[in-house]
Formats: C-alpha cells, structure tokens, sequence
C-alpha cells in the first residue's frame, strides 16, 4: 500500500506538476533572465570569495587542473553514459555503450545552453527507439532521481562520521529521492535488477563526484577531512536538479557555500571549488560534444 501510495504520488501528481513548472520556466524571455540572474550570481560570488580570500589561487597548479579534465571528466561521462544504458533499460530498449556516450555528452553540454536541452534531448533520443513520451520521461526522472538519492545517503554517511548535524537531512532528502525512483522504475519495467544497476551506477557517480570535489578544494589550499568535502560535493546534484537554470550555474556554488558552513569550512573555499571544478569539467565536455555533433553523420540510435 504504501509502495503504491509513493509510486502514485510520484508518477502522476508530482511529475505533472514538474512538467507544468518546467514548460512555464523554458519559455524564451524567462530562461534568458534566469540566465542573466544566475551568471550575476556566479560572478558575484566569484568576485566576493575572492575579495574574502585572496590566497585561494596561490596553490593551484596546471596538475591538479589536468587531473580534473584528463581523468575525472571522462569517469563522469562514462558514468552518465551508463546512467542513460539503465534509463534505456528501464524503458525496454538497448543502446550501445559508444551512443550511450554520445547522448550523455550532448545532453550534459546541452545544459550549458540559456535554454536547457538536456533531458529533452535524452527523451528524444529514447522516442526515436519507439519508447512512448510518458515512459521516457518518467525512466529519466526515475534514474535521475535514484542518482540524487545515493548521492544524498553518501553524504550523509560521511557526514555522520564527523557528528555533522546535516547528516540527518541528507538521509532523510536521500531516501526519498531513493525510493521515489524506485517506485517509478518498478512501475515501469518491474526489475528489480534495474533498480540494483541504478544504485550502484549512482552510487559510484557520487564517489567519483566526491574525489573530484575534494581535488577541487585541495587545489585551492584545503587542509581539512575528507568526509567534509564528500558532504559539500553534494551541491553538485543539487545543482542538476535545478535544471530550469542553465547547467545549475551560480546554484551550485551557493549550495557549495551554504554546506561548507553546516560542516565548519570555509564558504569562499566551498564556492570556489565548486566554480574551478565546473570550469575544468566544462572544457572536455565542450570540446567532445562539438566533436561528436560535427562527426556524427546518421541517427544516433538506429
């Protein structure tokens, strides 16, 4: 009963809901002011930690940017690949690994964009293998939010480890996120083998995002635990969550800056961190997404 009340809630109420809200936020006009007002933010914020902390930059050198765009961005696509492997899964279609890529490139560079494309591009991409609307809407939010979940119970374990009071709220987001997902996977494809694939997919996508994260902030002269900055890297889902708002941009760094404080850092180091590794994520991204874009020549699902 309550699985059905969750899958209920989910599937109908609150992705109509979602739906409505994102057709309102991507009209033309609004997503152009919430791109302006997001990157006044960021280079605001920018501005202000810098002001706070002038040393931050003082310690960052070409390896620990070479590292972040060499090896972590391409273990983050290759998460994002296999992500969109299980949402396809879920939606009863196969994709091989190598287009599976390819859509999860363009759709995260998609993001970047005033008007974000992202999950619109993977639900097309889904559609044209013949997976109705509703499905591939739902298959994407359902992993999408599996994704966060893990991530959130991550965090919070770590977060637990050093007597954080936020580990609390992070389980609680967590295991909600969590199990909507898993209640909307199970309503649409009824394996529960999808279910463990996605968790441990996310799973790993949070590690990897954690390890990022915390070069990030040791590039800029960190000198605390690790546990405290696998809690702050947190912020990087919840900046994909606020898709309305291009790539999370200025969302993200905010988040970084409010979680720094729940676990005794800096908040101009959380910011700043967030802005470099976003900075250095980019810039493969962008490059292999333009390179995909101008080689491919068919249909990206045949």
């Amino acid at each position: 009963m309550t699985l059905q009340l969750i899958k209920q809630i989910t599937a109908q109420n609150a992705v109509d809901l979602f739906a409505d809200m994102q057709t309102r936020l991507k009209r033309p006009s609004v997503q152009r002011l919430v791109f302006l007002i997001a990157a006044l933010v960021f280079v605001a914020g920018v501005i202000v930690s810098y002001s706070y902390r002038p040393d931050l930059f003082s310690t960052l050198s070409i390896n620990y940017v070479l590292f972040l765009s060499l090896v972590l961005a391409p273990l983050l696509i290759v998460f994002g690949a296999l992500i969109f492997q299980i949402t396809c899964r879920v939606g009863n279609i196969k994709i091989q690994f190598i287009d599976a890529i390819k859509i999860s490139v363009l759709s995260s560079a998609a993001n970047y964009l005033p008007l974000p494309a992202g999950l619109a591009l993977r639900v097309a991409a889904m559609m044209n293998k013949g997976v109705p609307l509703k499905n591939s809407a739902f298959a994407n939010i359902a992993t999408a939010l599996v994704w966060f979940g893990m991530t959130f119970i991550h965090a919070s374990i770590w977060a637990a480890s050093i007597a954080s009071p936020i580990w609390l709220f992070l389980a609680f987001v967590g295991a909600l996120c969590l199990f909507s997902g898993i209640a909307i996977i199970w309503s649409i494809s009824h394996r529960i083998s999808d279910i463990i694939l996605m968790m441990i997919v996310g799973f790993g996508a949070a590690v990897v995002y954690a390890v990022g994260f915390w070069v990030s902030l040791t590039a800029l002269g960190f000198d605390g635990a690790f546990s405290q900055a696998v809690v702050i890297s947190v912020a990087g889902v919840i900046g994909a969550a606020v898709s309305f708002v291009p790539s999370g941009l200025g969302v993200r760094e905010l988040a970084a800056a409010t979680i720094a404080l729940w676990v005794a850092s800096d908040p101009a180091l959380g910011f700043m961190a967030s802005a470099v590794l976003q900075l250095t994520l980019i810039i493969p991204l962008i490059a292999i997404a333009l390179l995909f874009s101008i080689t491919m020549r068919s249909s990206i699902i045949e």
